[in-house]
């Protein structure tokens, strides 16, 4: 169980990822409260830490739920009042491109493993819908 609420909060994860000296992107994390008091410095922050493509994500959710691929600053204000429909934690990360590769695990005192599988889109991003 603590597992898996554990990697259900982004955050957590890397915080733990980071302890662990596991490389990351880049991010940036903040609370509605905090962006609704600060937004032009939370609005600065992300545009001068990160670059454009970015993932604008709420920390609590998975299957890609809320999240929105912005690339630009206007993308980014909309991605943020989408994600926040979601959760009052958010976090945007640097996109990158890559490939994408998904293995399930199932189990708990004997887990198993499904064999690594490359996930194949027709879209920009695989986002819940595409799911």
């Amino acid at each position: 169980v603590l597992a898996a609420s554990s990697s259900m909060d982004k955050l957590v994860m890397k915080h733990l990822f980071a302890h662990r000296g596991l490389p990351q992107l880049p991010y940036v994390s903040f609370l509605k409260s905090e962006y609704e008091k600060y937004e032009h410095n939370i609005i600065e922050l992300i545009q001068n830490k990160l670059e454009y493509p970015v993932f604008v994500k709420p920390a609590n959710l998975g299957s890609s739920v809320g999240i929105s691929k912005c690339t630009n600053k206007e993308e980014l204000l909309e991605g943020i009042k989408e994600a926040f429909q979601f959760d009052r934690k958010l976090v945007i990360e640097q996109g990158v491109d890559a490939r994408e590769i998904e293995v399930a695990v199932l189990g708990n005192d004997y887990p198993e493993t499904t064999l690594p599988g490359e996930v194949v889109k027709e879209v920009q991003f695989y986002d819940y819908k595409s799911k």
